[in-house]
């Protein structure tokens, strides 16, 4: 028996969710098929009790891992399963008594090779799921995050301490949620450093380094700007109270 194939029966029509009349359907079947005589199937009435105690004790299983079990079991791959009923170990063999204690054996021993086969195919296939996850693109992440922004400003009134705002912005001046007029960028430039040298008068060391470091890198600075000009769009897009950074 192919573990792929427990894999695939387990995927199938829960026991719950299915008729007596679908569970006869399959105790028909197992009957042929260990070979059961005719004068030792079980009356209708034994037969109710069967299907009554397979969906209450076995229900969360698929009716496809009940077939499966007794498949097994023809073909000898569940004889090394030993089971224990009360202190006594049992052996697989119907020996032309077909009940509810018969069943339950079979199926716990079944149900002991399934749990391996599903562990084991966890264990494999988990890597794959991981390489197999599709990696969003640059202008969906962009995007995610101006709604995220959007959202969280508008429910809390306040900007976020953190967020990714370089996204943001993206998105933003791409998709045309923000028009520079002209020569407003470099205006905008000014205002920073302005904004910066104020701030550097009124933080402390560790800050005035932080600040230092983005004067002195280009593309530092230009971040920067980035940074608070999303930041004056939401703002004046909620209405917020200004900035106070000296």
């Amino acid at each position: 028996m192919q573990e792929q194939e427990i894999i695939n029966s387990s995927n199938s029509k829960k026991i719950i969710d299915s008729s007596g009349k679908e569970i006869g359907k399959i105790l028909v079947y197992i009957f042929k098929l260990i070979g059961l005589t005719k004068n030792n199937i079980p009356d209708k009435e034994a037969a109710l009790i069967i299907i009554s105690r397979i969906k209450k004790k076995y229900g969360i299983y698929s009716i496809s891992d009940l077939k499966l079990a007794f498949e097994m079991l023809s073909d000898g791959e569940l004889k090394d399963t030993k089971r224990f009923v009360n202190g006594a170990l049992v052996d697989l063999e119907h020996y032309q008594n077909f009940n509810w204690v018969y069943v339950r054996i079979v199926m716990d021993a079944f149900l002991k090779v399934r749990g391996s086969a599903i562990i084991k195919n966890r264990k494999v296939t988990a890597p794959n799921r991981i390489l197999q996850t599709p990696k969003k693109d640059k202008a969906t992440e962009e995007k995610e995050s101006y709604e995220w922004l959007h959202n969280w400003i508008n429910k809390n009134k306040k900007l976020p301490v953190g967020a990714n705002w370089l996204n943001a912005y993206n998105h933003a001046v791409n998709n045309k949620i923000i028009i520079f007029k002209k020569g407003e960028k470099k205006e905008w430039a000014s205002k920073v450093r302005r904004d910066i040298s104020k701030e550097k008068n009124t933080q402390n060391k560790l800050f005035l380094k932080s600040i230092e470091s983005v004067l002195s890198k280009e593309e530092s600075f230009e971040c920067e700007c980035k940074i608070r000009f999303i930041k004056e769009h939401y703002i004046k897009l909620f209405n917020l109270a200004p900035l106070n950074l000296f």
